[in-house]
């Protein structure tokens, strides 16, 4: 799998943040408290979910729900993740870019 660019709506210190990443290695810097690691946790949470610990953590700063998009590559298609999370509910789905048409989990993992 292939990450393309993500899209983050509300996650901790991040809103309204996006990043599109290269075909190759992509390596992300900046200074102390740039949001290298919440992008890093963002990655993780689109794929993963987050546990009540890590809610607690990441939640977005601004009091609203954290979520976003990350757009992939596998097998050779583009596909969509959206998540949102409140401190009560999760949901996830998953899209095919090229038809937008939403996509069982058991063909994407």
């Amino acid at each position: 799998m292939i990450i393309q660019k993500i899209k983050i709506k509300a996650f901790g210190g991040l809103c309204d943040y996006s990043l599109s990443f290269g075909e190759k290695m992509n390596i992300i810097e900046g200074s102390n408290e740039a949001g290298k690691t919440t992008i890093a946790s963002f990655i993780v949470y689109m794929l993963y979910g987050m546990d009540k610990n890590e809610k607690a953590l990441r939640h977005s700063w601004d009091g609203s729900n954290a979520g976003g998009s990350m757009t992939v590559v596998s097998g050779g298609k583009s596909y969509r993740i959206e998540r949102e999370s409140s401190q009560k509910s999760d949901s996830v789905s998953i899209y095919d870019v090229e038809s937008g048409e939403k996509v069982k989990f058991e063909k994407f993992f």
